[in-house]
């Protein structure tokens, strides 16, 4: 995994096959889950998955639990 100069990791989690949710700060300030399942994550994971891949809901992250 590689940053850019001035990011922060903010949490790592260990997952299942049942995935993992999101949470975090959408539009006007409202609370937001989003849950991925393991097969959603598979284009997050690999060789050129290094960077990362930004998630399609628009939220700032502020947690990430196993579901």
């Amino acid at each position: 995994m590689e940053l850019d100069d001035k990011e922060k990791l903010l949490a790592t989690q260990a997952i299942s096959q049942k995935g993992v949710r999101v949470t975090g700060l959408g539009r006007a300030a409202k609370v937001q889950d989003v849950n991925l399942s393991a097969a959603a994550l598979g284009i997050h994971i690999g060789k050129r998955a290094r960077k990362g891949k930004a998630l399609e809901a628009k939220l700032k992250p502020t947690g990430i639990t196993r579901i």
